[in-house]
């Protein structure tokens, strides 16, 4: 059994071994040949403008900064003014109270519902095999 066992795996080390092979030697591609003529002058042409070559001409320096000049602080914000006690009247009183009869029961539930609401009591069926 042991025998099997070495066997197999050695058989599968050296199928499993492809250190020989050139898989990634893939060939270029074959090269296109250009037929007819695709109209136009002969040869290449840009339809960008070319720039004309540059001219010596005087630029002169920017302008300087202007001068700093200086600025005093901004004066500080007036203080507030003190609070003024004035008479604030009280608040308009609550309406009276009246008598107000409590409102009808609900209706008894009509099941039962357990405390975590998923289990219900149901009547359980009993089947009677009935004898031939």
């Amino acid at each position: 059994m042991k025998f099997i066992i070495l066997s197999l795996a050695l058989l599968g080390c050296v199928l499993a071994d492809v250190s020989e092979l050139g898989g990634y030697d893939y060939h270029a591609p074959a090269a296109t040949e250009v037929h007819g003529d695709f109209g136009g002058e002969a040869g290449y042409s840009s339809s960008v403008p070319v720039a004309a070559a540059p001219a010596n001409t005087y630029i002169p320096p920017a302008a300087s900064a202007p001068a700093s000049t200086y600025i005093p602080p901004a004066a500080p914000a007036p203080a507030p003014s003190a609070p003024v006690n004035t008479y604030i009247p009280p608040a308009a009183s609550a309406p009276a109270n009246t008598y107000i009869p409590p409102a009808a029961s609900a209706p008894a539930p009509s099941v039962e519902v357990a405390e975590d609401g998923y289990r219900y009591k149901t009547l359980r069926r009993r089947v009677y095999r009935q004898r031939v």
